[in-house]
């Protein structure tokens, strides 16, 4: 989470058990209830909630937030949701010596909801220097109470991909909201160990 300036990145961390005869990766309902619980409780009532995950949405995942939601609607404002899937394996590539341009969108014309989202490639008009081949970002909208179309939902994605404030590399793939829940994702069974109960990480931010 960003605070209310955008200028400090919070990364909670917590672990959550399987429930049992289930499939797939998902945050149980009632540890979804109590992340967004606690979002509310220090952010206030906020305008929206966007969730980006790299898997799939359960269905026990949206009605806890919507549960949330709900509760934390009254009056004339009633946070709005955008439950955003950011698929990083994708077979979407671009190929050639003047290869394709960062930030460049394939709409699907027949679902609405989904599209093709270029992180990496040239930038501007000049030939790209950088190896690699620019890999695509699928992004699937599960749910969006907003007035945003999924081109304004990429270009929010794109615009995340540059609060990375630890690079100065002008191609970045993935946007903060995934690159540090993965970081932390990471580091969490060395966090939450009982040998590291006072252990606090922090970021180190190269500014030039």
């Amino acid at each position: 989470m960003l605070d209310r300036y955008g200028e400090h990145l919070v990364t909670r961390v917590r672990l959550f058990k399987k429930p049992p005869l289930t499939r797939g990766l998902y945050v149980p309902h009632e540890d979804m209830y109590n992340i967004l619980k606690d979002m509310f409780r220090t952010y206030g009532k906020v305008p929206f909630v966007a969730i980006h995950k790299s898997s799939f949405f359960a269905k026990e995942e949206v009605r806890a937030i919507e549960d949330v939601l709900r509760e934390y609607s009254g009056g004339r404002v009633k946070p709005g949701l955008l439950a955003l899937h950011i698929k990083e394996d994708t077979i979407y590539k671009s190929f050639g010596d003047f290869s394709i341009k960062r930030g460049a969108l394939l709409v699907d014309m027949l679902k609405s909801n989904r599209a093709i989202l270029f992180t990496t490639g040239r930038i501007g008009e000049k030939e790209r220097r950088r190896l690699g081949t620019p890999r695509a970002l699928e992004l699937s909208v599960y749910t969006n109470t907003l007035s945003l179309d999924v081109k304004m939902i990429a270009e929010q994605v794109l615009a995340l991909t540059k609060l990375d404030w630890n690079t100065t590399e002008l191609e970045i793939r993935k946007p903060i909201t995934l690159k540090y829940s993965h970081k932390a994702a990471r580091l969490a069974p060395y966090m939450l160990s009982e040998d590291t109960e006072d252990l606090r990480v922090g970021d180190i931010r190269d500014l030039m």
